[in-house]
């Protein structure tokens, strides 16, 4: 076989670099066209509902949002078990996130203790417990994830207990159930 017959069939085989049509060498550029390309059709965006305030993002995981929404549903359910008739002390401690979504839960934190001084039923602060604190209120966060073909759901557990300093008894349990559902790419990505 003549030299020449040999560099031509060289150059081009589809795994050499330095071939016209490039080859290996370009495969993971190709692919990057192509994953990027793939990816807007991946979901939708996230929205606002103001988009004057960032805290109103609207999208398929949990957001402050939805908790201060659930926050707001657990507090109707403290008015209306009466836990809070007699305007006790509430010392606002941990609020911890379980699930795949990273936000800050002292905002979190920061925001509960506004919604409940607001209800103006209660003395409220945030962090350890004082001398002549009453009750302490912990919360989760937690995350449970369901598919059905390519739909998928998210239950988004946001549970709050009140405790009794005094005794170190349940005075309150509640659990709200914040859902979102979303579809699963095409692509699978």
């Amino acid at each position: 076989m003549s030299t020449s017959l040999k560099n031509a069939r060289h150059a081009m085989s589809p795994f050499d670099a330095k071939a016209p049509h490039c080859g290996r060498a370009c495969l993971p550029s190709a692919l990057l066209v192509a994953v990027a390309l793939g990816l807007p059709g991946c979901g939708s965006s996230p929205t606002y509902t103001n988009p004057g305030d960032p805290s109103s993002i609207v999208s398929h995981s949990v957001n402050i949002q939805d908790i201060l929404a659930a926050n707001a549903a657990v507090l109707q359910a403290m008015i209306e078990t009466g836990v809070l008739s007699d305007r006790p002390s509430v010392a606002v401690g941990l609020i911890v996130n379980k699930t795949r979504t990273s936000f800050s839960t002292n905002e979190i934190r920061s925001r509960v203790v506004e919604q409940m001084i607001a209800s103006d039923l209660a003395e409220v602060f945030a962090g350890e417990p004082r001398r002549g604190t009453d009750l302490l209120m912990v919360a989760t966060i937690d995350e449970k994830m369901t598919f059905e073909g390519r739909k998928a759901q998210s239950n988004y557990l946001y549970t709050v207990e009140l405790r009794r300093l005094d005794d170190n008894r349940v005075a309150f349990i509640k659990t709200h159930d914040v859902q979102k559902n979303s579809e699963k790419p095409v692509l699978g990505l």
